[in-house]
């Protein structure tokens, strides 16, 4: 080997090496774009304003993060579930609080499937989304009322 393509190997092994990094760089950008676009939703100023923001989220983003989850096709139906899903603005303390007295820690693990308890602090008006299910289990979403971001979304299960 002369000295030309040793030089050539080394300027496109520099080139793969690039190229892969360039792709890991542009994946965590787009990771970090799908988590960014799960966090936010329009705010909005009425119940129903907020049920089609909330829709909306589900549709760019949320649909795509929980669909091969153990609630995924539940979810999809209940979300868009005619006349059953409402909203109504409450505190986010009340909802802690609530949730923290009702879940033991292996319901949280196995009900939240979106942020925490702890990111309903400190207390803010939220609008919580909720269909209650019936014959199913249900779900409550919670979106921050002055910039409609998704604090938590959980399964209320039936019985």
């Amino acid at each position: 080997m002369n000295g030309c393509e040793v030089e050539n190997m080394a300027v496109l092994s520099l080139v793969s090496i690039l190229r892969n990094l360039m792709k890991r760089l542009l994946c965590t950008i787009a990771a970090f774009l799908t988590l960014f676009s799960v966090a936010v939703a329009d705010a909005s100023k009425t119940s129903d304003e907020a049920i089609a923001a909330f829709r909306v989220l589900w549709k760019e983003s949320l649909a795509k993060k929980l669909e091969t989850g153990r609630y995924g096709t539940l979810l999809k139906y209940l979300v868009f579930e005619r006349g059953r899903v409402w909203a109504h603005s409450e505190s986010s303390e009340a909802k802690h609080n609530y949730l923290t007295k009702l879940l033991s820690a292996e319901d949280k693990k196995r009900v939240i499937l979106v942020g925490n308890l702890d990111d309903l602090k400190p207390d803010r008006q939220v609008w919580s989304i909720t269909n209650p299910g019936g014959d199913t289990n249900g779900f409550e979403a919670y979106l921050d009322q002055k910039d409609g971001r998704l604090i938590l979304l959980w399964i209320r299960e039936e019985g």
